[in-house]
């Protein structure tokens, strides 16, 4: 009895092991706001959030946090754990880099200072967050020579100069979209 436990605690790893190894995110720990969507055989966009006006793309293997009610949410210590659990997994390659990041229908009010650890996107887009009035200047350091494009519609950002400044580092920056938000003022 004791023998036949044990082998199926290790078949449920070993079968838990071989999810993971071939999973984009690990399968435990994107509960809650955030979850990863994982590749699919067409590589063709999911489309999320259909509008009035338009549906937002998002690709595999990205990352969506949405309708976070509490505006204290620690979004920076979530990445610093995902990026803990992708680094230990070092036999994976690119296993930090993302397509997408959309932060949708949140409470939040500031994005800090290396927000995604090394996790890396290619596009980051900040939709419906209308209590979202600032980004630290260093918010996307590690990421900022990954980024394409960057997108934000229904915000409340007003400080031009640290938002230009930030954007101005995304040295592969090819689409650019800030609609409805709070900027008064394009700076030089």
């Amino acid at each position: 009895m004791y023998q036949s436990r044990i082998f199926s605690i290790k078949l449920c790893l070993l079968i838990q092991y071989f999810v993971y190894a071939d999973s984009q995110c690990p399968s435990n720990f994107l509960k809650g706001p955030c979850s990863c969507i994982e590749s699919n055989s067409s590589n063709d966009p999911v489309l999320l959030y259909p509008t009035v006006i338009e549906s937002i793309p998002i690709r595999s293997k990205s990352i969506v946090c949405e309708h976070i009610e509490n505006s204290l949410f620690d979004l920076r210590s979530f990445f610093v754990k995902l990026s803990a659990i992708f680094t230990a997994d070092e036999k994976r390659i690119n296993v930090t880099s993302f397509n997408d990041f959309l932060l949708h229908n949140t409470k939040m009010k500031h994005l800090p200072r290396n927000l995604f650890g090394n996790i890396t996107f290619t596009t980051i887009i900040l939709y419906q967050n209308p209590l979202l009035t600032s980004i630290d200047v260093n918010a996307f350091n590690n990421t900022r020579n990954k980024i394409e494009v960057f997108r934000t519609v229904n915000t409340s950002l007003s400080d031009s100069k640290t938002l230009f400044s930030l954007i101005r580092e995304f040295t592969n920056l090819r689409f650019l979209s800030m609609e409805n938000d709070k900027l008064k003022s394009i700076p030089d």
